[in-house]
């Protein structure tokens, strides 16, 4: 550079559209496309997550919890569910991501976590958070 001159540099703004994940110079999407996948619509980057939850964290013998997996980000479309772990006795609705346990006094005092995937054939979730119940214990005779 010669002395005197001043060098400039471009500015470039980048920018993100709803709904798009992945964003150009300019805020155009790539290769001049909607920012979207193909296979199923879902934008760029963005995989399946769940959320699990739990009707009653602190169940006593005899009653039952509901457990419940949604999809929170990506295609909830055709999902299938699964909860862990699967040796417990939990009774599960893998289209609707609802899972039945009936608490018998096996359970008296014990703590139990538990978590969720779904799959929508495309792709399959991390676990979901965990939830954990803790069976209150048998009374005292």
């Amino acid at each position: 550079m010669r002395q005197g001159m001043i060098r400039s540099w471009p500015v470039v703004v980048l920018s993100l559209a709803e709904g798009c994940g992945m964003m150009t110079a300019g805020g155009r999407p790539p290769a001049g496309g909607n920012g979207l996948d193909p296979p199923n619509g879902t934008p760029n980057g963005i995989t399946l997550a769940v959320v699990l939850t739990v009707s009653n964290p602190s169940p006593n013998v005899g009653e039952e919890v509901i457990l419940q997996c949604r999809v929170v980000e990506g295609d909830p479309t055709g999902a299938t569910f699964s909860f862990q772990p699967t040796n417990l006795s939990l009774i599960t609705d893998e289209r609707r991501g609802t899972a039945r346990l009936v608490i018998d006094a096996s359970f008296a005092g014990s703590e139990l976590g538990f978590t969720c995937t779904a799959s929508n054939g495309s792709d399959t979730s991390s676990p979901s958070n965990r939830q954990t119940i803790i069976v209150q214990p048998l009374p005292e005779p």
